[in-house]
Order: C-alpha cells, then sequence, then structure tokens
C-alpha cells in the first residue's frame, strides 16, 4: 500500500511538474515576475527561494500552482512591479502564458511515447499476409501468402493497423487491393465479410474482414518512433476529447468517472507490471490532465482562455464581479465533481472482487479485463489455463468472481470450463468471442466482442448480466443437487 501511495504522489509529482512548468518558463519567457513555484497545495513544507521566486513542495499533494505578480486585476501593483505584472501584458501574452501549462502535458506524452518506441521498440506489423482463411474473401479473391499490400481503394497502406482500418470501417463494399506478389503488382477485388460487434459504448457496430492473418514486424529508427508517438498522443487526445463530449451528453454514465484513488489503484497495479506500463499510464494521464485543464470552466486554465477571448473580443477585460462569480461557480463545479469521483472509487473499492482471466498478447483481453475494472473486479492474471488451475489448487480460498477464457488462447472453452468447475463450481466461467464471433461457443455464457478506452473504462452491462447469470446457474445446480440429496 504505501509501495502505490509513494508511486502515485511521484506520477503525479510528474505530471503537475510539467504544467506548472509550461507556464512557469512562458512567464519567465515574456518576462512576467513569479512569486511562487508550488508542487502541492495548502502549508510550504520545504523548498528554497532563488530571486522573487519561492521554489516550494506544499502538504496537500493534489495539484500545483504558479503565483505571478498581478495575476489577479484587483492586485495593487506597485508602478516599479507593473513591467513584471501578469496583468499589465498584452492579450495575447496572457493567454500564450494560460496555454502553455496543458501544452507542456502534451509534450510530456509525447516525449514518455517517443522514448517507449524509440528505446524499449514498436512492434509495427507491415502488411505482408502471413496466412489466408479457407473459403474467406481474401481466398475468393486470389490473395496468395506472402503477398504484400500497397494500397487499398487508393489509399497507400505502410502498416498492418492501416490496412486493418481501411477493411473494417469499408462499409461492406467492395474494396479495390494492389498486392506486391514476386515484384509484380496485382490488382484484385475484394468482398468483405460483416462481423458483428460493438463500439467503446457496448452499442451494436458491424465491422469488415477479409479473412487474413498477421503481418511481419520490424522496429522504427529515431525519426519514425517520433512520427508514431505523435500519432499515440493525437489518438489520445481525440479519445479523451471524444470522452468528454459523451459525459455532456450523457452518453456516457457519471459513474464511469474515476478519480485519485482509482488513479492510485491503477498506477499501483501498472507499477507492479513492469516500468513500460508505467510510463504508458503516466502518458495517457497527461494527456488527460492537459484536456481536462482546457475545459471553459473558471479557475481551469481555460476559464482563463475563455475570458482573455471575451477581452480581446470587447477589447476590455472582463469585469471584477463578474470574475469572482464565475470563480466562485466554478470552484462548486469543480468540489461537486471531486465528490462524485470520490464516491465512484468509494464505491468500486468496496464492491471489488477478483477476476481470472486468460493473457492475450494481442491485447484484446486487457480491453475486457479494464471493462471489469470499471465494475469493481480487480484482475489475477494467468497466461494458460493451465496455470489457472495451478491458481485455483493452490489457493481455495481466495475469492473469485469469474474466469475469462478466449478462443485466441483457449481453443476448447467448454472443456476448460468443465476443468475449472470441478476445482470451483462456484465460479463463473465467461468466455469472450472476439468480433462478436460467438457462433461455436454455445455452453459457455459469452460476452460477444467488446472494445474498451484504456483508462477510462466504462461499465459494460454485457459483463455484469454474464456474472449474474453464471452465478444464477451455479445457485439453481446447487438448489438441484440439494434437492437430490434430500430425496
Amino acid at each position: 500500500m504505501f509501495a502505490t501511495l509513494f508511486v502515485f504522489i511521484l506520477v503525479l509529482g510528474l505530471l503537475v511538474f510539467a504544467h506548472e512548468l509550461g507556464h512557469f518558463l512562458f512567464a519567465r519567457l515574456f518576462k512576467v515576475g513569479v512569486e511562487t513555484f508550488s508542487l502541492g497545495f495548502g502549508p510550504r513544507l520545504f523548498g528554497f527561494k532563488r530571486g522573487m521566486t519561492d521554489y516550494r513542495v506544499s502538504a496537500v499533494p493534489l495539484g500545483g500552482y504558479v503565483k505571478m505578480v498581478g495575476e489577479d486585476p484587483a492586485d495593487d501593483i506597485s508602478p516599479e512591479q507593473a513591467a513584471l505584472s501578469f496583468s499589465h501584458k498584452p492579450v495575447f501574452v496572457r493567454a500564450f502564458i494560460a496555454a502553455f501549462g496543458p501544452l507542456f502535458n502534451l509534450l510530456l506524452a509525447l516525449l514518455i511515447f517517443w522514448m517507449m518506441f524509440q528505446f524499449g521498440g514498436l512492434r509495427i506489423m507491415s502488411p505482408v499476409i502471413e496466412g489466408v482463411s479457407q473459403d474467406s474473401p481474401a481466398a475468393v479473391a486470389g490473395i496468395q501468402e506472402q503477398d504484400k499490400v500497397l494500397s487499398i481503394n487508393g489509399k497507400k497502406v505502410k502498416d498492418w493497423s492501416k490496412m486493418a482500418e481501411l477493411i473494417a470501417n469499408s462499409g461492406g463494399r467492395p474494396i479495390q487491393m494492389e498486392v506486391l506478389r514476386d515484384e509484380t503488382v496485382i490488382s484484385l477485388s475484394v468482398m468483405p465479410d460483416e462481423v458483428p460487434g460493438r463500439n467503446i459504448l457496448g452499442e451494436a457496430q458491424p465491422f469488415y474482414r477479409i479473412g487474413v492473418e498477421g503481418g511481419q514486424i520490424r522496429r522504427p529508427g529515431p525519426v519514425e518512433a517520433f512520427v508514431y508517438g505523435s500519432k499515440e498522443t493525437w489518438e489520445w487526445v481525440r479519445l479523451t476529447g471524444w470522452f468528454v463530449s459523451k459525459m455532456f451528453t450523457g452518453t456516457v454514465p457519471i459513474k464511469a468517472m474515476g478519480g485519485p484513488i482509482q488513479i492510485a489503484r491503477e498506477t499501483g497495479r501498472q507499477a507492479r507490471a513492469g516500468i513500460v506500463n508505467l510510463f504508458y499510464l503516466v502518458a495517457v494521464l497527461s494527456v488527460n490532465l492537459a484536456l481536462i485543464n482546457l475545459l471553459p470552466i473558471p479557475i481551469l486554465d481555460g476559464g482563463h482562455l475563455l475570458f482573455l477571448a471575451i477581452e480581446a473580443i470587447r477589447r476590455k477585460p472582463v469585469s471584477i464581479k463578474v470574475r469572482e462569480i464565475a470563480t466562485q461557480v466554478g470552484l462548486a463545479l469543480l468540489i461537486g465533481l471531486m465528490l462524485v469521483v470520490f464516491y465512484n472509487d468509494f464505491m468500486r473499492v468496496r464492491d471489488s472482487g477478483n477476476v481470472i482471466f486468460v493473457d492475450d498478447e494481442g491485447g484484446s483481453i486487457a480491453a475486457h479485463r479494464l471493462r471489469l475494472e470499471s465494475a469493481g473486479k480487480s484482475m489475477i492474471q494467468a497466461s494458460s489455463v493451465e496455470r489457472i488451475l495451478i491458481f485455483l489448487e493452490e489457493s481455495p480460498k481466495e475469492k473469485l468472481d469469474a474466469i475469462i477464457l478466449s478462443r485466441e488462447q483457449v481453443p476448447d472453452i467448454d472443456e476448460a470450463t468443465r476443468k475449472i468447475k470441478e476445482l470451483r463450481p462456484d465460479i463463473a466461467v465467461i468466455a469472450i468471442a472476439l468480433e462478436g464471433n460467438d457462433g461455436d461457443l454455445p455452453d459457455t455464457p459469452i460476452i460477444p466482442g467488446l472494445f474498451a478506452w484504456l483508462y477510462h473504462p466504462l461499465e459494460h452491462q454485457a459483463i455484469l448480466d454474464a456474472l449474474d447469470q453464471a452465478r444464477k446457474e451455479t445457485q439453481e445446480q446447487d438448489t438441484g443437487q440439494a434437492d437430490q440429496d434430500n430425496q
């Protein structure tokens, strides 16, 4: 617990430091005086003073701030301090200073992603066909193993993910593919199969595939790692913005939000999983912090930018009274939001249980893991059914809710279910049918192919329904067995 708390404080400190450093550096660049650079709020614990700036660490490690000379228009500024006053600077200068806190969080995420891809390696699947399913659209069209896909519908294909994206979003229309075979370019027309699936909200959404398997793998150089780091950062910006917009429209329930407790738990979990996992989480949280601070809520950077935009349009500042009222409203909103996320965190901790799931190197199981965690279920990871059976034998009293099995890792799910039930009949066994392909899993309760957004877990009713159904079946079996015994 103390290790988790320590890592959480370090992670939060890094995020806050990057954010406040952006404000600080651009304040100094535009010759604005900085009185305080604080990591944390409340009473000063320790620090040092250099020039006019007090660099400090404060008692409450849930944020930080940079206090600038004349930051409040109501401050009484002497003539000699006017040149250093924030409020005396042009609107565009104040906007730059306000915006560069969130921007530095985005730069931190980009730096982390670039370092991960550069030094840790990025496995990029090139679009070379390694396998063609029998009677699949690809086989019918004449695609062969070792064909290299050059383009789809005139759009160049550089890696496997781009190829998969173009196929998945084809809308079921025929796609024109150019492939390189024995140094000869061949044009083919392929009609994709429609596969029922779900989006990250669990809503029905069809996807399309042609029945080909994996590509060759290569590692990027420094420039390519930077490009992929930029793409990864942008993808998280897009997803975070999407999530926030869905919160406002009510599509995503408020109970899906997590706060400091959830972040601390996830930080500890990722730290135990390895340094790479932890830094990936830091990058994602940094993007989150950047976009949340850009919301047009007073006391956040977005609120300051909103006031500055109004000032630029009206050519005069918003009145102090209006700013005070707006700040009070913004503070009330943030306090209310904190109460909600703390309540959500508490309920997750209160209802937490354990679920074993079979690890999938392709990453699809991670999505289901996060879905379950959002429902208050902590995970125990196992790499095979044999490891699950060993764990159950060695830990007969371990509290478990369910075991998640994937066809990718467990070819005979019904047989695996039987073995697990022999050891622990009280545990729900649930199969994951990837991409909604659940026709060949008749006996074991099934969760159709789901998609999840890492670290913004959304509670998915299908999982809870499957757990409830499995529990009911167990209770019915126990009741039936008890009746037989009584007879």
